[in-house]
């Protein structure tokens, strides 16, 4: 993605724009940041903006979920937790014996 927007940017903006200074052209390359993030549609964000699924991000979890007997907490209380390796890769390995 961050190829998409250095690309993007250089097409869209830095070649089509000769900047006479570096205030211009930070002007200029910000501006076009602020569309890109809260206007421009992206095809890999199903034509939504940064913006957009950044919001939808933020929104605060849903804390209980009860949909016809189903209950999210019960569940979520099921679930496996991930098992944590007891030693370090390699420790079960004997010294001075030959790897076949």
């Amino acid at each position: 993605m961050c190829r998409g927007l250095w690309r993007s940017l250089k097409y869209e903006e830095i070649y089509l724009h000769a900047y006479a200074t570096v205030a211009e052209a930070k002007a200029g390359i910000g501006a076009w940041l602020d569309f890109y993030n809260t206007e421009r549609q992206h095809q890999s964000l199903s034509y939504r903006t940064p913006q957009q699924i950044y919001q939808e991000s933020a929104q605060p979890p849903i804390k209980h979920l009860i949909l016809k007997g189903f209950d999210i907490d019960e569940v979520n209380g099921r679930l496996i937790r991930p098992a944590v390796a007891p030693t370090a890769i390699g420790a079960d390995i004997e010294t001075g014996r030959v790897t076949p």
